[in-house]
Order: structure tokens, then C-alpha cells, then sequence
């Protein structure tokens, strides 16, 4: 979608008002220039996968961006799949996939099959608060196979490297330093 697309797109959009001559076709707030600046900025938008990585031998937790070139490695490999921690920065790890969430905020779950978005009726795991025993409601829901739609992964530690995580993700540690002295 070029610039001349987005332009016959909004240059119907004009709001019609009553006055005492009939009539009056006046443009809206905003020009089409700036509406066209403004989808132009949402197309260009680049999208960044992250992968959060917890280790439970500290009880913490690592966000890290996933390059474009590593995303391949994740696309298509399901909730519970082992993945080498290398390719996020994380060398000699080994990591199990958990779990996730897609662009809109929906909850990956592994009980449902495919990259597809469902509504499925839950009475408790991810995706659902339980708010009353037994009680079952419709929710919308990820498949467990990670696909372009996937904004966060999330991540557990199954074999350790040398080198702890807190020195191989500095920024993330200090991050959390930072949270801790504001307490």
C-alpha cells in the first residue's frame, strides 16, 4: 500500500453539517495529509518478537529482543519444544517453550493445536481468572504453534551454561536493580 492508495482511501472522509444555506460539507479535524502520515507510521511500524527466559534457580526473569534473522528458529515449534539458548544470547543453554501471547495480548495455550486464534470454553488454566468453583465461560485463545502472530514467548531454563544469565543479559539485571531502590 503506497502513499496514493491511502489518500483516495481517506479523501471521501468529510463530515456533513445543517446550516441555513443547506448543507455544508466541512473536512474534519484532521487533513489527509495527516492521516496519511499517520497510517504511513503504522505500516512502518516494525513488529519485535521477544522471548522472556525465567530461570528458577534465582526465581528471575530475562526479556530479550529476538532478531528478524533468528525468528525462523522459533516459527513453528510448539509449546513444550527445546530450543538452544544460543540463539538468543544465552550460549551453552537450553531452553523449554512455555508459552506466549500474539499481538492482540491472547494467551498461547497448549491444549489447543495449531498457530490458529479460538474461542474455546475454559473453566481454568491460561487465559482465565477463576472467579467461582465450576464455573466454565467462552474465551479467545492462541494455538501452542508459534507463527508470525506471536509477539511474546515466554521461556524456561532446562540445562544451565557456565556463564549465569544475569551476566550474559547485564541490561536486564540493571533494570531490575533499579526497580528494587525505588521500593
Amino acid at each position: 500500500m503506497n502513499r496514493a492508495d491511502v489518500e483516495s482511501l481517506f479523501k471521501g472522509l468529510h463530515r456533513i453539517t445543517p446550516s441555513e444555506d443547506g448543507l455544508v460539507v466541512l473536512p474534519q479535524r484532521r487533513t489527509v495529509a495527516e492521516l496519511c502520515n499517520e497510517v504511513e507510521h503504522l505500516l512502518n511500524t516494525v513488529i519485535v518478537m521477544k522471548i522472556v527466559i525465567a530461570d528458577s534457580k534465582t526465581g528471575k526473569a530475562y526479556g530479550v529482543e529476538v532478531p528478524k534473522d533468528k525468528e525462523s528458529a522459533l516459527m513453528g515449534k510448539k509449546i513444550g519444544d527445546k530450543v538452544e539458548g544460543g540463539l538468543f544470547g544465552a550460549d551453552g543453554y537450553e531452553i523449554v517453550l512455555t508459552g506466549g501471547s500474539d499481538l492482540a495480548g491472547f494467551p498461547m495455550r497448549a491444549d489447543v493445536s495449531g498457530p490458529r486464534r479460538a474461542g474455546i470454553i475454559v473453566s481454568s488454566g491460561p487465559g482465565y481468572r477463576k472467579t467461582a468453583k465450576g464455573k466454565r465461560e467462552k474465551r479467545n485463545v492462541r494455538g501452542n504453534i508459534i507463527s508470525d502472530q506471536i509477539m511474546q514467548v515466554n521461556a524456561k531454563v532446562s540445562n544451565y551454561g557456565s556463564k549465569p544469565l544475569e551476566e550474559l543479559f547485564p541490561k536486564a539485571a540493571a533494570g531490575e536493580k533499579k526497580e528494587e531502590k525505588k521500593k
